[in-house]
């Protein structure tokens, strides 16, 4: 600061302004000047502007690397900030300091004057943590222990189980295919400072394929060929008995319906994961493979037709493939048919054709012969005569009574017969406690 005196001798002022003065504010100065002769006194008062007082906070004095600390001044109408050769002009800074830094604030008041402050910020490191898996490829419904480190204290995350221990051990039963990633917080006890790790645990999941019949006939073949598996590993089983296989494929006779099921073990880079496959085989129903002759019973010479039904395909074993054959045998002869539904299964039928030689009745055949039928065979149309009062009861080669008849002396004990159907019939009677029996063959 400098003061000029006027008034006084110049070169005595002159000489005084060369010395070094110090001045407080707000103060009044008197100074002697002497000529050599005379002394003059004047005062003087010196008046300063008051400096801002500049204080600083920080919402932590250190925090973890790569977290935010806010650091504000106060005392001043203004600010400007120097940290990391970055400057700021706000009374509150946000900063995310990877080091231990320096905040330098200079802060001014109304009167223009400035004063300055320092807040220093430390920064902790966060841990480095990492996770050590046991194996990184696991078969479906197996687990992997996870081992982390780097920190002191840990917490694993929801698909770990929340577990707070270095070691977790996953288990895997609930995943059907991908992946999973699993996540672990390490944390430093003394300042609290974090970091996250994480692992991808992929998931394998092992199939095995079964294809061929899954049905058969009663007694036949199933084949069932597997694959997916390692070979050497296959070994099948059934619930219908018979010894286990070890053979990729199998063929084999059922009786009945069951489950057959095949283990094997398959593979994927260093996952080695077992396997298991189930088929059930169905048995089909035989068809039920009938043989119906139009009569059971004919006459020498006489055709009848024998009709097969229940398949879809028929094989006779007089060689015919029809489903009705005609035949005309000379005596008792049995026939069978072999018939095939339409899922390929195969049952049998036979029928015995019974043959009569039908010999005709002119006349009575002795005296104690109570009925005559004539002619015998005939084309449908035939008499019966009795030798007295007579009910008669006419009955089908199947065993249903056609009509009744009655003879007495009213129609002279004789009727005739008419519009019977092709087939044998036998009519049968009873006359003085004796019974009456006749058969009698309509042929058209």
């Amino acid at each position: 600061m400098i003061v000029r005196f006027t008034g006084v001798n110049e070169r005595l002022f002159f000489l005084t302004q060369r010395r070094k003065w110090s001045f407080r504010p707000n103060t009044t100065y008197s100074v002697a000047a002497s000529d050599g002769t005379f002394i003059s006194t004047t005062t003087v008062f010196l008046a300063a502007n008051p400096n801002p007082t500049i204080t600083t906070s920080a919402s932590s004095s250190s925090v973890c690397s790569g977290k935010t600390v806010t650091v504000s001044a106060l005392g001043g109408n203004s600010y400007t900030w120097t940290a990391n050769s970055s400057t700021f002009n706000t009374q509150t800074i946000a900063d995310t300091p990877t080091l231990a830094t320096a905040y330098n604030v200079v802060g001014n008041n109304s009167f223009g004057c400035t004063a300055g402050a320092i807040r220093i910020v430390l920064v902790n490191p966060n841990p480095t943590v990492s996770i050590a898996p046991s194996k990184t490829l696991v078969c479906s419904g197996g687990a992997a222990p996870l081992t982390a480190s780097g920190a002191d204290t840990y917490s694993w995350d929801a698909n770990a189980n929340n577990v707070i221990t270095a070691a977790a051990i996953v288990n895997l039963v609930s995943q059907v295919s991908s992946s999973m990633i699993y996540s672990v917080l390490g944390t430093y006890a003394s300042t609290g400072c974090q970091s996250t790790s994480t692992i991808l645990i992929a998931t394998y999941v092992p199939v095995l394929s079964v294809t061929g019949t899954t049905n058969t006939c009663l007694g036949g073949q199933v084949s069932l060929q597997a694959s997916g598996g390692n070979a050497n590993t296959y070994l099948w089983y059934t619930t219908i008995g018979g010894n286990p296989s070890t053979f990729s494929g199998l063929t084999t006779t059922i009786s009945a319906a069951g489950v057959f099921t095949v283990n094997a073990t398959t593979s994927s880079l260093s996952a080695n994961c077992p396997a298991t496959q189930t088929v059930t085989v169905d048995v089909l129903n035989s068809p039920t493979i009938t043989a119906t002759p139009q009569r059971a019973t004919i006459c020498v010479k006489e055709k009848v037709d024998i009709a097969a039904a229940g398949g879809t395909g028929y094989s006779w074993n007089n060689g015919m493939t029809t489903g009705t054959i005609n035949v005309n045998p000379t005596s008792n002869t049995t026939y069978t048919v072999t018939g095939t539904d339409a899922s390929g299964c195969v049952s049998t039928g036979t029928v015995q054709v019974k043959v009569s030689t039908c010999n005709g009745i002119n006349e009575f055949e002795n005296e104690n012969s109570s009925l005559l039928v004539y002619p015998n065979p005939n084309n449908g149309e035939f008499t019966i005569r009795a030798q007295g009062d007579l009910s008669l009861t006419v009955i089908n080669e199947l065993g249903q009574i056609d009509r009744t008849l009655f003879l007495s002396g009213a129609n002279n004990y004789k009727i005739s017969v008419t519009d019977l159907t092709k087939g044998i019939y036998f009519i049968t009677g009873r006359k003085d406690n004796v019974q009456v029996n006749q058969k009698v063959v309509v042929m058209r």
